[in-house]
């Protein structure tokens, strides 16, 4: 998302999810037991947490379920070396929105977040393991920014054992988006009536500028803001 003049205001930055998939976990349970142990000493997180979030998808699900997510790359790579040969774990790439000076344009961009139950009946190509635009523009133009997912289909054997992949279809990345809002108009008009504010010891105001010759907007604040 860029700015009038080509400013970029939002950027994607890469991150990994570690994730099973319980169709692909051992199917003998001293097995599956030892690896959930080795999955809750590689994340600090709980056996009892990891074994609830596994049997609450039920043992034959092809959904990812998340173990851990927005991992960095220097983290990624130390856990890829530990889950590599684990059947049914997978340490996948996904990228996760980051905003510049993202107080000047909250009310403007608004923000992503992890799609909910209801959002997911609505849109039956997300998966529930998507991030969906909750507010602003990443809301509106949601289905423009978002792209198509890749798909990867995995073939397996009688015992449920991974002995595969097929990519089937490549992503397609989304659109980027140009705003009519001006940076430096923005910038400027939320650092004044932030200042008129705490002049005047009040915490709510709005103030719009808008190009009277065709009604495009160049900057809008809110307050309060949030970021």
């Amino acid at each position: 998302i860029f700015d009038r003049n080509g400013r970029q205001l939002v950027f994607n930055e890469p991150s990994f999810d570690l994730v099973v998939i319980p169709a692909f976990l051992p199917n003998n349970l001293p097995e599956r037991v030892e690896l959930i142990r080795k999955l809750s000493s590689i994340t600090n997180q709980p056996e009892e947490e990891i074994t609830s979030l596994v049997e609450s998808r039920g043992n034959y699900s092809l959904s990812e379920i998340v173990i851990q997510e927005m991992i960095g790359h220097k983290p990624a790579l130390s856990i890829e070396s530990q889950v590599g040969e684990m059947d049914g774990v997978y340490l996948i790439q996904k990228n996760f929105r980051k905003y510049t000076d993202g107080k000047y344009f909250s009310h403007i961009l608004g923000y992503v977040g992890n799609i909910s139950p209801k959002e997911l009946s609505q849109n039956k190509d997300y998966a529930i393991t998507d991030t969906i635009g909750k507010l602003g523009i990443e809301r509106y133009y949601e289905k423009d920014l978002r792209g198509i997912n890749g798909e990867k289909r995995f073939d397996a054997d009688s015992f449920r054992q991974q002995e595969g992949s097929i990519i089937t279809k490549e992503p397609v990345p989304g659109n980027d988006l140009l705003l009519t809002v001006d940076y430096g108009l923005q910038t400027k008009l939320y650092d004044s009536l932030l200042g008129m504010l705490k002049k005047l010891n009040l915490r709510k105001a709005a103030a719009t500028i808008i190009n009277p010759q065709n009604g495009e907007i160049l900057a809008l604040v809110s307050f309060p803001s949030f970021n």
